[in-house]
């Protein structure tokens, strides 16, 4: 008997390169770094229908690249690393570039930053009279190098402060500090300004105390610059006192509590003024206080 036998080629070989992390599925069975070698039989898988396939899986893992970002950012500082934002709330991360190296492999960086503790305080907004002075004077956690003012202001170093001003209206100031390791800090404080200026008028009084306590006379703040007309009138509306331009804050031009030669009796009186504002307006104050002995 003769016997002819004909041998089909060797297995087919699998040679591949596969990044770390990724999967290969090979006649249904998955390959990756935990499995990198193996042989698949292909039933009936041969060309000529009758024969299995067999393949011979040899894959080349790469690790992905890795690499990392450690830095150290002025307080108000932050990076945009894929998409995501670093910053003095969220310092560190892992983030995967898809394909981003020469092999096609994701790319791995690991984030760790570290933030300056530096600032810069120009203290709580303020609500103030009209005409009231305010003295700008920041606080700072280290020696500033430059100093800008927005709206600018002639001060431009630390020598030069604290910065005083009457105020007339409102105001916001930011101030930008810079710090010898070139780190920028700001703060902002906002001046509210009233409009009518406060006129201070004591409620007892006492003609037989020491002066200047034995006066009644108006105290203003800044944006007063004059008493234009005061009048004190009794309970029953009779005027007892009556004096035109007199400047805020002067005992002597108060009233004595004196009444055609004779002291007043103890009560509660009235008193009515008008008052010349820093802009020209005048402003009408009134109240009551009590005389006594």
């Amino acid at each position: 008997m003769q016997v002819n036998l004909e041998v089909l080629s060797a297995p087919n070989k699998l040679q591949q390169i596969l990044c770390d992390g990724d999967t290969l599925l090979v006649n249904g069975a998955p390959y990756s770094a935990f499995r990198p070698t193996g042989v698949e039989i292909i039933p009936n898988g041969a060309a000529n229908g009758l024969c299995d396939s067999v393949i011979q899986v040899n894959l080349t893992i790469v690790p992905l690249p890795f690499s990392e970002i450690l830095d150290t950012l002025c307080s108000d500082d932050f990076l945009l690393i894929n998409g995501h934002r670093y910053d003095r709330n969220f310092r560190s991360g892992l983030e995967i570039l898809p394909n981003a190296s020469t092999l096609g492999c994701d790319s791995l960086i690991n984030i760790r930053l570290f933030f300056r503790d530096a600032w810069v305080s120009l203290g709580d907004d303020l609500d103030i009279s009209y005409g009231d002075e305010v003295c700008l004077d920041p606080l700072f956690s280290f020696d500033p190098v430059a100093l800008e003012w927005n709206p600018a202001l002639p001060c431009t170093d630390v020598a030069c402060l604290p910065v005083c001003e009457q105020f007339f209206g409102n105001a916001v100031f930011e101030l930008t500090a810079t710090s010898p390791d070139g780190c920028t800090l700001r703060d902002t404080v906002r001046i509210t300004v009233s409009r009518k200026p406060p006129v201070y008028a004591p409620n007892v009084f006492n003609p037989d105390a020491t002066w200047p306590n034995n006066r009644f006379f108006l105290s203003a703040g800044g944006g007063i610059l004059q008493i234009l007309h005061l009048q004190i009138a009794n309970r029953w509306g009779e005027i007892l006192f009556d004096r035109e331009d007199i400047a805020p804050d002067s005992p002597a031009d108060g009233w004595d509590g004196q009444y055609r030669g004779q002291t007043a009796p103890p009560g509660v009186y009235v008193f009515w003024a008008e008052t010349l504002l820093w802009d020209g307006t005048t402003e009408i104050v009134s109240g009551s206080f009590a005389l006594v002995r």
